[in-house]
């Protein structure tokens, strides 16, 4: 087992002063937060310069990249789906195995999940 925690934690810094704050608190890798309002510690950049970066830093800091939380209903000028699909190939540039998301909708019931994911209000 390895412990890591989400740079969301530290959403005043930015990647390379997340990742160092992690580091120094002894985990042994993080989540990257890619969420524009709260987090954009990694963003909808599919750049290899960009890619290579973010490995470089969390290499230098000797922390394993986990995965990525995304919000994709608060990317500026992305529609969901577009979101999704340019943060899964960020992820797969990166080497990052996991990729969550929050959808919306309600639990067994597809149609609510489906506007969730195409940006309409959740059913509560």
């Amino acid at each position: 087992m390895k412990l890591g925690c989400s740079t969301v934690l530290f959403n005043q810094l930015d990647l390379y002063e997340a990742l160092q704050h992690i580091a120094w608190a002894g985990y042994e890798g993080a989540e990257l937060a890619c969420l524009a309002a709260l987090c954009p510690t990694c963003g909808l950049i599919t750049k290899k310069s960009y890619t290579d970066e973010i490995k470089a830093t969390a290499k230098k800091h000797n922390l394993a990249l986990f995965g990525i939380h995304a919000g994709f209903g608060d990317q500026p000028g992305y529609d969901r789906i577009t979101a999704m699909k340019i943060m899964f190939e960020v992820a797969e540039k990166i080497g990052i195995p996991i990729v969550t998301i929050r959808c919306g909708g309600k639990s067994d019931d597809k149609e609510s999940t489906k506007r969730g994911i195409q940006g309409h209000p959740r059913n509560e």
